[in-house]
């Protein structure tokens, strides 16, 4: 039996034809910097709160994720000042922290990324408390013993007192310490 070519045969082939044209196109493309790539992956999602035990906390809450989607829903809608300086994600959790006299006192952490360093200087500055005053030993750190602020890069750290009549200070600097990376002193 003899197979002869028609011209709906060579129709059929074109498809395959162009598909093989456009992948070699696309193979000989320079593609992204691998490590480019994985700096983003890891930096585009999670922040990183430290973990209870990381922080010498009896407790943390889960992790709640807001993006600038849902960051309204947050700080009861007052997000404007946020966006505007770039907001891209939070993680907020309550940690449960050991005080001297053997009590404990709940602190709310906050962990905002924001598109540049710049931004989150910008927020540190309209969230500083008149009161604040550098924390030792946790660089880039201001608080007045109720809140502390603190940035790193693209971050901005708020740590809250749930309770203003205790003092707070020595709970708050090692949970920013912990979240800097190091012991508190």
């Amino acid at each position: 039996m003899k197979l002869t070519l028609r011209p709906w045969h060579l129709i059929l082939l074109l498809p395959m034809l162009g598909l093989a044209v456009w992948l070699g196109q696309r193979s000989a493309q320079v593609r992204d910097d691998p490590g480019e790539l994985l700096a983003a992956l890891q930096t585009g999602g999670e922040l990183g709160l430290p973990s209870a035990a990381a922080a010498g906390a009896a407790d943390r809450t889960p992790v709640d994720a807001y993006d600038a989607d849902r960051l309204y829903e947050f700080i009861n809608g007052a997000d404007e000042d946020y966006l505007a300086h770039g907001f891209e994600l939070c993680e907020a959790a309550v940690y449960t922290m050991p005080l001297a006299d053997g009590g404990t006192i709940e602190v709310q952490a906050e962990l905002h990324r924001f598109a540049t360093p710049q931004g989150a200087a910008a927020r540190l500055a309209a969230e500083r408390p008149s009161e604040a005053e550098e924390v030792l030993g946790v660089e880039g750190a201001v608080s007045d013993g109720f809140v502390l602020l603190a940035t790193s890069g693209r971050e901005m750290l708020k740590l809250t007192s749930l309770s203003f009549d205790i003092p707070a200070g020595p709970a708050l600097k090692q949970l920013a310490a912990a979240w800097m990376g190091r012991a508190a002193p």
